[in-house]
């Protein structure tokens, strides 16, 4: 897609127009795009986030609410499990099973670690401690297995958007 779309923007235009999940939207390309988003993309993206997801994820601006309206409406909607008193209760967990990942996985004698993977193995295996109480190495890895393939195919959708120029 990244190929074609650059074709179509070199042969035609800047500026494209489409429709996505339902919605007319325009693509601004380059020097052009940025102007618009930077000078009053500001205000049509806060009414595009309303329209596409409704009010729970539209975010107010400045002129519009104080502070501390702000402050509240986002208190609301955080889950419980990310409140601080909540977050105070998973620090000895956390802790103690980041010291666990960095002795087991990263105190191999190698040349070369790979991050990513590492970094993923260790955020799941910390998610299924704290949401499902799950210590047991092989019930995280049978747990891990289907959600890798789930997650794989969600960044890897194929979109395929018709432009119009204009």
């Amino acid at each position: 897609m990244k190929g074609k779309m650059t074709e179509v923007i070199r042969l035609f235009a800047q500026r494209l127009r489409t429709s996505l999940l339902g919605e007319n939207f325009a693509v601004f390309c380059g020097a052009s795009g940025n102007k618009f988003l930077f000078s009053s993309g500001e205000q049509a993206s806060h009414h595009m986030v309303a329209a596409l997801f409704g009010s729970k994820f539209s975010f107010p601006t400045d002129a519009e609410h104080s502070t501390k309206v702000e402050a509240t409406k986002m208190r609301a909607i955080h889950p419980d499990f990310l409140k601080p008193e909540a977050l105070q209760r998973y620090i000895p967990i956390m802790y103690s099973m980041s010291k666990q990942h960095l002795e087991t996985d990263w105190s191999t004698p190698c040349k070369e670690l790979k991050l990513f993977p590492l970094s993923k193995k260790y955020s799941f295996a910390l998610a299924c401690r704290l949401f499902m109480n799950t210590q047991d190495n092989e019930q995280v890895t049978r747990f891990a297995n289907p959600f890798n393939l789930v997650t794989a195919g969600l960044v890897s959708i194929p979109v395929n958007v018709a432009l119009r120029v204009g």
